[in-house]
């Protein structure tokens, strides 16, 4: 994970990297030499031994951010926290392309070691690419994926958990309402998941009425909902799609409740 900030943040930030290394010139490889002038960001991705002590004492692009910036970044940290995806935050990490904003990022396997090839896809914030084919300034993201190399950590870590592929229902529907209720429920449905409840949600729907009726379309039998008022209580509200019927319950006691309603059995008695 990084960040490159805006435009004009890079700019400020290429300016002193240049800088830098132009005083480091005569022990770069030919190549970087070149992307000195040409495309000075891929001198991070340098791979060549002899310019890595070079890229040791580089100036880090955090430092060169706003607070605007540097609190957007923050709150992209704190929404992989409350997943508790692992990350490593690297100042070398940058994108060639001129369209790219504020986040970037690779994406690996929990498994196996970590190379130059292991990466499974990379990207990041696209806010500068609509504006850059002629359409007005829109905010977006993407990332590029090795296709080959997913389907082959796919198939390692199906084999490894003994998992077969199936028509996917989904056991219950999560429900959130505001900022605060959305990043809460990031966790909670995780937490939901992998305890072999099949959770889906929509988190670009803001109305509960809408989310209802998405859930009344998957069928599903339950919904949960986490509004403001239950992230504060530190409860969960489920909603019986059935017979309307809801119920008040403790966030912690969420997942065995759940699991009864659902007739699943314990994690620990099934395995």
């Amino acid at each position: 994970m990084n960040s490159i900030g805006t435009f004009e943040e890079r700019e400020r930030y290429i300016n002193e990297l240049v800088s830098y290394y132009r005083s480091k010139k005569s022990y770069l490889c030919e190549d970087c030499r070149n992307r000195l002038s040409k495309n000075p960001l891929r001198l991070l991705d340098c791979k060549e031994e002899g310019c890595q002590p070079v890229k040791e004492g580089i100036p880090h692009i955090l430092d060169w951010l706003d607070e605007s910036s540097k609190n957007y970044f923050m709150k992209v940290l704190e929404h992989l926290d409350e997943l508790g995806i692992p990350y490593t935050l690297s100042p070398t990490l940058v994108r060639g392309l001129d369209y790219y904003t504020h986040t970037v990022f690779e994406v690996y396997p929990a498994f196996g070691e970590v190379g130059s090839q292991s990466a499974l896809g990379g990207g990041g914030r696209y806010d500068g690419l609509i504006e850059d084919l002629g359409g007005k300034p829109t905010p977006a993201a993407g990332m590029a994926l090795g296709i080959d190399r997913i389907i082959s950590a796919i198939r390692r870590y199906y084999d490894e958990q003994k998992i077969s592929l199936g028509e996917v229902k989904y056991d219950v529907f999560f429900a959130q309402l505001g900022d605060e209720a959305k990043r809460l429920a990031l966790r909670i449905i995780n937490e939901l998941r992998s305890s072999d409840i099949k959770v889906s949600f929509n988190f670009f729907k803001n109305s509960l009425k809408t989310q209802l009726e998405q859930a009344n379309n998957l069928k599903v039998n339950y919904v949960v909902i986490l509004g403001q008022k239950e992230v504060q209580d530190k409860s969960v509200i489920i909603r019986d799609m059935e017979s309307g019927v809801q119920e008040i319950v403790d966030q912690k006691k969420l997942e065995p409740i759940l699991r009864k309603k659902l007739g699943k059995q314990s994690v620990e008695s099934s395995g």
